[in-house]
């Protein structure tokens, strides 16, 4: 069970994931950037990093922006082809 740790408490992620598709779905327009440090001191476990992979995949699914798309591509691009959600590990 993975969770966003901010100090001494954390949430789960799959709640934080799941208010983020709440709003992407509210606001189509919208394009969301999610970065996750999940490799940093070794935070979490290869298995650990592999499930939250999932879950973001299962969750977004046709929403996320490829990595074909590359790093110079343009909103409107991301508009076009409804890719609204860049993930970020």
């Amino acid at each position: 069970m993975t969770k966003i740790v901010h100090a001494l408490y954390g949430d789960l992620i799959t709640n934080a994931i799941n208010q983020v598709a709440a709003f992407v779905n509210t606001y189509p327009r919208e394009i969301v950037i999610l970065q996750f440090s999940t490799n940093a001191a070794n935070i979490m476990s290869a298995a650990a990093t592999a499930t939250l992979r999932a879950s973001i995949k299962a969750t977004f699914g046709p929403l996320l922006a490829s990595n074909s798309l590359g790093p110079t591509v343009h909103i409107g691009t991301l508009w076009k082809a409804n890719h609204r959600v860049i993930v970020i590990f």
